[in-house]
């Protein structure tokens, strides 16, 4: 009987454990801290205050700092600025950030997205700020050197980002018979096997891949050279080396600044110095260009994001080479424009007196624009006026009803076709906030603003035309 007594309240001490252990966890869950928007392929939507109007939307696997929990609201810091955001599309990560770490979530064993810490130099971060989904294939710690098997997923990736995964899969031609593609050292992988299908490298011999080999910095030169022209000759040169425009190929750059161009390998020189010549890869410091130092994950990363942004900006220049330029531009490339509205009033966008951007009928500004790289599918720029100033706004992020100004630093901006001889121009922090005309409304003087917009509002006013000057 005593025994059935202690075994009662050793049971309810268990059941009294269990309890407060939910109710703690419940609890932590609730903590400011780091946390992960992570619902699906859903954005959640921030507000300046609870249910207030929709200023935007957070991407999924962004990482962002919740300063406090009321209920079913969070108070967030996003993009320098405090919004409101529901709690429920956000999973906490870590208490605090921690210098020299990013967060990224990346697919477990099962395939569910959890979250990660990935360690980056310093340098590198505002580079890579843009990947926000990472690969298990590269690990947590992207200062460390990449090998054969890793720097596969990120060459690879240039061709998925550029035409998509089941062209990668299915309709990129090869330059070898794929039946053929084996090797004594690894099993088959999907990677590793598109790059020797495309003659990108083929292995260290002796049909061997070397999967766990670290890669020099020469040798990153040479597969990201062989990439490029793999896209040049047989994706838009239809196999011939001598097809397309002589625009595409690559400039070549001058290794005799660097103190140990000697050092580069004789194999290894022609990739090197188109590489060098395209701004791809640079030097290291103390003039060296490091040629036979290992090349690190992260390294690999910005290159591979170098090689794509070059793929699409030599494709823009050609094909604003060819449009009628008499009339509105449909490409969009680095010169000298004007920019008006769509709307009927094609009203022009001036920078007034004081350094505003409003609508004028007669007076327009001519505006320098400039090509900066593609995000995936959205080309960016930079716009400026007078003073070799920037339109931007007086904050980082776009809310409703910002007004566009000139400002000191470079600012982004994605100017995105919306049919034909009309773009958006739209802000690269807050990709639901556009440049528009407020109202409607384009008399002289009125201000143009950003706003949010849905995709089941009347976008005319959000249009504009641009047109090169000579």
């Amino acid at each position: 009987m005593k025994a059935k007594k202690l075994l009662c309240v050793f049971l309810n001490i268990c059941i009294l454990l269990s309890i407060l252990s939910v109710q703690t966890l419940a609890a932590d869950a609730k903590k400011p801290g780091i946390y992960m928007q992570t619902r699906g392929t859903q954005e959640a939507a921030y507000r300046l205050s609870p249910n207030g109007d929709i200023q935007g939307y957070i991407p999924i696997f962004t990482d962002i700092e919740v300063t406090s929990i009321d209920g079913d609201w969070a108070k967030v810091r996003y993009l320098d600025a405090e919004y409101y955001v529901w709690i429920s599309h956000f999973e906490r990560i870590a208490d605090r950030r921690e210098v020299g770490y990013v967060y990224g979530g990346y697919p477990d064993k099962d395939g569910f997205i959890v979250a990660h810490k990935i360690k980056m130099s310093a340098w590198a971060q505002d580079s890579l700020a843009r990947i926000t989904n990472f690969s298990v294939r590269l690990g947590d710690d992207w200062t460390k050197p990449i090998t054969r098997f890793q720097m596969a997923e990120p060459l690879v990736g240039i061709m998925v980002d550029r035409y998509g995964s089941w062209s990668v899969q299915m309709t990129l031609p090869g330059t070898v018979d794929s039946s053929t593609i084996e090797y004594n050292d690894m099993e088959y992988d999907f990677a590793v096997g598109r790059l020797a299908y495309w003659g990108v490298t083929s292995g260290t011999g002796n049909k061997n891949y070397s999967p766990d080999a670290l890669v020099t910095r020469e040798q990153m030169a040479t597969f990201l050279y062989n990439i490029y022209e793999y896209d040049r000759v047989q994706i838009r040169g239809e196999g011939n080396a001598g097809a397309g425009n002589k625009d595409l190929l690559m400039r070549k750059g001058n290794l005799g600044q660097f103190s140990d161009a000697d050092q580069i390998s004789s194999w290894a020189t022609n990739a090197m110095s188109y590489i060098v010549g395209e701004g791809i890869m640079g030097g290291v410091g103390g003039g060296r260009l490091a040629p036979k130092d290992t090349c690190t994950i992260e390294q690999a990363q910005i290159m591979c994001d170098r090689v794509y942004t070059l793929i699409e900006k030599k494709d823009l220049e050609i094909a604003a080479k060819v449009q009628d330029e008499t009339n509105d531009a449909n490409y969009i490339t680095n010169g000298l424009y004007t920019i008006r509205t769509d709307l009927s009033s094609g009203a022009y966008v001036q920078i007034n007196n004081n350094g505003m951007a409003v609508f004028s009928s007669s007076e327009p500004t001519h505006f320098t624009i400039t090509y900066i790289r593609t995000d995936y599918d959205k080309h960016i720029y930079t716009i400026q006026a007078w003073g070799g100033k920037y339109l931007g706004l007086a904050k980082a992020n776009a809310e409703n009803n910002e007004k566009l100004m000139l400002v000191d630093t470079p600012y982004e901006w994605e100017i995105n076709y919306s049919g034909p001889f009309t773009h958006n121009i739209i802000h690269v922090k807050n990709s639901s906030q556009f440049i528009n005309a407020p109202g409607f409304v384009t008399t002289d003087a009125t201000p143009l603003i950003t706003y949010n917009r849905q995709s089941s509002d009347d976008d005319s006013n959000g249009k504009f035309r641009f047109k090169k000057v000579y």
